[in-house]
């Protein structure tokens, strides 16, 4: 048998409370890394100012010259967000090691919450209508009292009408289906509506949803995410079911409705008056 001799690992590992003023003596070492990417900068410091930062084997790693060679995002995301974390620091790293560092395949949201990708992306879709935290900062923690608010509802729509279709069965028309049921719309008329949509049963549909699936197909309706959703509430709206064109100049209103059902159902806070979106 032949036997080979390993040697010692030579990185230094350590656990360091990273301060504002450190990261910023850090990253005057960081010199020939990848380009900063600002939009994940701000998402990483909304999340350290929400107090979602957890020690992980995730950090900074220098090699022996002194280079940064891994955590320049998380570095200016300190500084940006102005606040200590505890973050695993690495030293006297192989510049060989540079190569291969973040190229895996990364964790997408609903394999770290260990749920459906059709739930985490409607769940997604609500925080990006509450407009609190930027895109890049909703995080699988910051989803996760908008996935226990929404999975009961959105269940109940995927149970009944589990086939998927472009557009129809899409986040944003799952979100506005969603929200109308958690604000007490009746959920059989939605989730009627909603299969008579994803299976284009065009004569199933009343004439509100029959409007929408026409400016779709002919495509007289613009195709934002948000412009669907705010249509889509008024056909998941039984109080709309005869309307026979259905008219968004402007999304304020469908906002604001959505807004306030977020805070009532998914933060607990006091219901605000019914908004034009219902």
């Amino acid at each position: 048998m032949t036997r080979r001799l390993v040697r010692a690992n030579p990185m230094k590992t350590e656990v360091v409370l990273v301060t504002p003023l450190l990261a910023k003596k850090w990253l005057e070492r960081n010199t020939d890394n990848r380009d900063i990417r600002p939009s994940v900068v701000t998402g990483l410091a909304e999340s350290i100012t929400r107090g979602e930062w957890v020690l992980s084997h995730q950090g900074i790693a220098f090699a022996k010259s002194g280079r940064l060679l891994d955590g320049q995002h998380r570095l200016l995301a300190i500084v940006e967000a102005n606040r200590s974390v505890q973050m695993v620091v690495t030293r006297d790293v192989d510049e060989g090691a540079f190569t291969v560092m973040d190229i895996g395949t990364k964790r997408s949201v609903s394999d770290v919450l260990n749920t459906s990708k059709s739930l985490a992306a409607t769940a997604r879709f609500f925080a990006v209508l509450e407009g609190v935290a930027t895109r890049s900062g909703i995080t699988p923690q910051y989803l996760v009292p908008f996935i226990s608010a929404i999975e009961p509802f959105h269940s109940d729509l995927v149970a009944f009408c589990p086939t998927v279709k472009k557009t129809w069965s899409s986040a944003a028309v799952q979100a506005a289906a969603v929200m109308r049921m958690m604000d007490g719309e009746d959920a059989d008329y939605v989730k009627i509506i909603y299969h008579a949509l994803v299976h284009l049963e065009f004569d199933s549909m009343p004439p509100v949803a029959q409007s929408l699936f026409r400016q779709f197909d002919s495509g007289t309706a613009r195709s934002s995410p948000t412009d669907m959703f705010a249509r889509c509430l008024k056909v998941f709206s039984r109080a709309s079911a005869d309307m026979r064109k259905i008219q968004i100049n402007q999304n304020d209103s469908a906002l604001a409705y959505a807004r306030g059902v977020i805070a009532h159902y998914v933060h607990g806070q006091k219901k605000p008056p019914t908004s034009g979106g219902k």
